[in-house]
């Protein structure tokens, strides 16, 4: 192979250009996750729980996700499954979904 002085030096500089300008490949949101929340409910706090304190405090820790757990042998939402009790601080509300609103959004029923 005969090289000469000037595709010596342009050969590695293309390769160079190549790998520094490359598009990044997408990396799905799952993978790019690094701290975690989470936080369990109880029957009373529909009732007294501050949503927006709560999501000022994990903003604040700079999560990338909450969990939330509102499973278990109470229902935080509307229920017609037998013997699914319903929270009796609930009344007629869906927590779940008034949690999960954007901080600063209408209270959802």
């Amino acid at each position: 192979m005969n090289l000469n002085r000037r595709d010596f030096i342009a050969a590695p500089a293309a390769a160079l250009a190549t790998s520094l300008f490359a598009a990044e490949t997408a990396v799905p949101w799952q993978r790019k996750i690094r701290r975690v929340g989470q936080t369990n409910m109880t029957e009373h706090d529909p009732a007294a729980l501050d949503v927006e304190q709560w999501a000022d405090y994990w903003a604040s820790l700079k999560v990338d996700a909450v969990l939330i757990s509102v499973t278990g042998i109470l229902a935080f939402y509307q229920t017609k499954v037998p013997y699914h009790r319903k929270g009796k601080f609930l009344g007629s509300r869906v927590f779940s979904a008034s949690a999960a609103r954007p901080p600063g959004s209408a209270a959802c029923t």
